[in-house]
């Protein structure tokens, strides 16, 4: 099993397909999805796989991309410089509890857009 294959399952298999009943983070849940998964994981290659993962994003019909449920939006990469809007109150910054958090995201629920316009 690859790192990509247990990434892909613990964060798009429905909660009652994952090992020790641990639920995926968003508790998304797709038949579709979790078939496709399964297959990927059963392959006997990494080309199999492959075409398995892929399907996982876009089977044509569904999938977790952008053309399907779009189930994520990429912010930002965390070792890059940004530039805030003055418009924008991001808070004091926390200290990240996990390294991908990072101190950026660390409290975005607490953002706020302070200008009118």
């Amino acid at each position: 099993m690859t790192t990509r294959s247990l990434d892909l399952r613990a964060l798009y298999r429905s909660p009652n397909g994952i090992p020790n009943g641990r639920p995926n983070y968003s508790n998304y849940f797709n038949p579709t999805v979790d078939r496709l998964l399964d297959q990927g994981l059963g392959a006997t290659d990494e080309t199999t796989a492959s075409k398995y993962w892929k399907q996982v994003h876009w089977n044509g019909q569904t999938g977790i991309g952008t053309q399907g449920d779009a189930t994520s939006v990429w912010l930002v990469n965390l070792n890059e410089t940004y530039l805030v809007s003055k418009c924008l109150d991001i808070g004091r910054q926390k200290v990240p509890s996990q390294r991908h958090q990072g101190r950026l995201l660390g409290n975005i629920t607490e953002w706020k857009i302070i200008c009118n316009s």
